[in-house]
């Protein structure tokens, strides 16, 4: 069941949605009524996918939760003091953490941010240096042959899909903002194949500003073990964790629950034994 808000913001951009499937390619048109098409919308929005044109603003408010709780009032599976305190151990324990993707610009963050999708920091890192080698600036990779970029990051997965959005985003970055990383961040969710979480690390590290926390699949697991929150899905995961701390804690929580997941808090087999915050976690949902 979609949540009441969601419905709501739904609900209001439909009709816009509808006004866009004219001009959708007849292929899929031709097959579709608008009734189908309000079901797909309906059905990619419970999977958390966008549908929306690269001119248009998001179809829902980004992390809208996060907008009006306030500080306090996440939803955590442990009381307030205890969320501080393994939030405090943590800090005590990377005092300092750093995203561990190499880049020299700003730009350079987000195709390696676009790229670690489906896979590791580690691979991206191999392949950006000989990318951005080859195509030095954001015009000429915007200029490159989509086949030359696919050949490069071939080892990254997805690498057709990543291609594409890699010089689609260069494209638009050069054709609307003249070349800069824009520093905003629903103008930044409107690059193809950036979504918030691209957005916030790059707004974050690239920036220093904060507009979310980096919620991947490490931040949300060590989230729920250490009870900062109930929540399964990362946009409301991030939103309990928005309203943990303050606004100027943001970027590092995010690196910092990223790193203790990756490299201690592991999936399938946690360190718990070796763990610097062991006697902060209560173990949610650990065997």
């Amino acid at each position: 069941m979609i949540g009441g808000h969601v419905t709501h913001s739904l609900l209001l951009n439909l009709g816009r949605i509808g006004d866009r499937v004219n001009a959708w390619p007849s292929a899929i048109t031709c097959q579709l009524s608008r009734q189908h098409i309000y079901l797909l919308v309906l059905c990619l929005t419970e999977f958390e996918f966008y549908v929306r044109m690269p001119s248009d603003p998001p179809l829902f408010p980004l992390c809208f939760d996060a907008q009006t709780k306030p500080l306090g009032m996440s939803s955590t599976n442990v009381s307030t003091e205890a969320a501080h305190h393994a939030i405090a151990r943590l800090a005590e324990h990377l005092p300092d953490p750093q995203c561990e993707l190499m880049f020299n610009s700003p730009f350079e963050l987000l195709v390696a941010t676009v790229l670690s999708a489906q896979c590791t920091d580690k691979r991206v890192n191999q392949v950006t240096p000989s990318l951005f080698k080859q195509f030095p600036t954001v015009r000429e990779l915007a200029a490159a042959g989509t086949t030359e970029i696919e050949s490069i990051i071939h080892s990254t997965g997805f690498y057709r899909a990543k291609a594409r959005n890699i010089q689609a985003c260069a494209m638009m970055v050069v054709e609307d903002h003249d070349g800069e990383m824009p520093r905003d961040l629903e103008q930044l969710c409107q690059l193809p194949g950036v979504g918030r979480k691209t957005a916030n690390l790059v707004l974050g590290v690239a920036f220093r500003i904060a507009t979310g926390v980096v919620v991947d699949t490490h931040a949300g697991r060590v989230s729920q073990r250490l009870g900062l929150t109930t929540q399964s899905k990362a946009d409301k995961i991030e939103c309990d964790l928005m309203a943990l701390v303050p606004k100027e804690q943001w970027i590092d929580l995010g690196h910092r629950l990223v790193l203790h997941g990756r490299h201690t808090c592991t999936s399938k087999r946690p360190q718990c034994d070796t763990c610097a915050i062991r006697d902060a976690c209560p173990q949610i949902g650990v065997s």
